[in-house]
């Protein structure tokens, strides 16, 4: 009888494994996530550097009709991406993460209709360009530096709009 019982654990212990590991729909929801991850680094340099995703040369976040068509557009592949994901194939908790990477991207491509109000404040849409003193990473002279260039960059963009 302990036999059936360990053949019982055993049966139910792989099964969980089985359920927690990621299928190729999984993968491919992963794949996504990280993408969106790369969008955000690429397309908000400042936030990127700030939250220490990445480091940047300097650049300044794009506040121009064309970033802001380049950030729809890639969203919106994004979307399409997730969309062809078969969802009966995925774990509940994948089935959760997909449906909170959709309504991210969704509510992205919706507020791209209000592109022309952003267009009009090319500082920053919440706040100023400097938060506070401690907002500036002050590990290397560089971090300055790369502000400063940024800082110059923003007359430059409301130049071109």
């Amino acid at each position: 009888m302990q036999s059936a019982g360990g053949v019982t654990v055993f049966c139910l212990v792989i099964l969980g494994f089985v359920q927690a590991s990621q299928g190729q729909e999984g993968l491919k929801l992963r794949a996504l996530e990280q993408k969106l991850l790369e969008i955000i680094q690429d397309e908000f340099p400042e936030f990127s550097e700030s939250s220490g995703l990445s480091s940047n040369d300097g650049r300044a976040e794009s506040y121009t009709f064309q970033g802001f068509e380049r950030r729809n557009n890639r969203n919106i592949q994004l979307l399409q991406q997730l969309e062809n994901i078969h969802r009966n194939q995925l774990s509940r908790d994948e089935l959760n993460d997909w449906k909170i990477l959709r309504y991210h991207v969704q509510t992205i491509l919706k507020g791209y209709k209000f592109r022309e109000w952003g267009h009009l404040n090319p500082i920053n849409f919440l706040e100023a360009p400097l938060k506070h003193r401690d907002w500036i990473t002050k590990k290397t002279t560089q971090d300055r530096e790369k502000y400063v260039l940024r800082l110059q960059a923003i007359p430059q963009q409301a130049s071109l709009t």
